[in-house]
């Protein structure tokens, strides 16, 4: 590996590399402008802008540009095929930067300027998983971007039947190595969280928890003309990306009988990080349970095993929707009122 360019000073490139993940016929390595001895660990703590992640070939050259905190590597097939996605990655980072640039000016207060980001982020944030998504789709005979799968395969970006046939259509060899079958069973848990709990038509089940006030709320006293009953976490990122639009709704239908009832699966240890997440969300406009880890009370009785997860009801208790996200939750309201 050359260096083609000068690097920050005081910097020097040795041309080695350490070893982070083996797949199989290929491996990746990761390199890192520093001038600091890190253990394999700590490599992935450091700043993006700083780190790079390439497939292990021969005659590999990587270019880092300290203008634009950008690396380049030029290696064979596997790493062209890796740089379309990381390419991809920086035109959206590139486009986040491009409309926050003026959020300053035109937001001097601070809470909005920091609320209006984060929509923004959130909306950059999705197009760049629906546009990773089609790269993975048309790329699928080079095995090692399967690894690209890995987070829609963790958390619903997308829809789960969308997953499945973009992991399908990888050659069995690739689905059959270590990361496929890993890919697979996470795949695997999204599908059966659609086949768990109840089905539209259904009678939801009474129940009982504590709020954030530590008060036990019974959910029959709680059911509006409709109420969404949608479970989440403090660590859940999609989750938590859910909110505006919960607030949306709540703020557009709840004067016609609207409600939400919220019900988080913290583990009991992070009841504090719940309760800060509500606050810092500003969710706490509508009920707020707690269903301790999900192990028993209602997230266990509907099977709850991956979330973002809800379920519409009427105010019999009856469910006539779920999973429910984004502005399908508002078309569903709309209709209904």
């Amino acid at each position: 590996m050359k260096r083609k360019e000068l690097l920050p000073d005081g910097v020097e490139f040795s041309g080695k590399y350490d070893l982070i993940t083996t797949d199989g016929s290929y491996q990746k390595a990761i390199i890192l402008i520093s001038n600091l001895d890190l253990k394999e660990t700590e490599l992935v703590q450091q700043p993006e802008q700083l780190r790079r992640g390439f497939v292990v070939e021969d005659k590999i050259d990587i270019v880092f540009n300290s203008d634009t905190k950008y690396f380049k590597v030029d290696g064979g097939f596997l790493n062209k095929i890796d740089n379309i996605f990381r390419d991809n990655e920086y035109r959206y980072s590139r486009r986040l930067d491009s409309l926050t640039a003026d959020l300053k000016s035109l937001f001097p207060d601070s809470l909005l300027r920091a609320k209006e980001y984060k929509k923004i982020r959130r909306t950059v944030f999705f197009e760049e998983k629906e546009s990773t998504l089609a790269l993975i789709r048309n790329n699928t005979g080079a095995g090692p971007i399967i690894e690209n799968l890995l987070v829609y395969a963790l958390v619903p970006i997308r829809p789960v039947e969308e997953v499945r046939e973009v992991f399908n259509k990888f050659p069995s060899a690739v689905r059959m190595n270590r990361m496929g079958m890993f890919v697979d069973s996470l795949i695997g848990v999204q599908e059966n969280m659609k086949k768990a709990g109840l089905k539209v038509g259904a009678q939801m089940p009474e129940f009982a928890l504590k709020n954030s006030e530590d008060i036990l709320v019974k959910s029959s006293s709680k059911f509006g003309k409709y109420t969404l009953i949608d479970f989440w976490a403090s660590w859940c990122a999609p989750c938590r990306a859910e909110t505006p639009n919960l607030i949306k709704a709540y703020n557009s239908f709840h004067a016609k009988g609207f409600n939400i009832i919220a019900i988080s699966i913290d583990q009991l240890k992070d009841k504090e990080k719940w309760l800060m997440a509500i606050e810092k969300d500003h969710s706490d406009a509508w009920i707020n349970l707690f269903n301790p880890g999900g192990t028993d009370n209602i997230a266990k009785e509907l099977g709850i095993n991956a979330i973002p997860a809800n379920y519409l009801i009427d105010n019999k208790g009856k469910v006539i929707a779920k999973d429910l996200r984004g502005e399908a939750l508002m078309d569903t309201l709309r209709k209904l009122y």
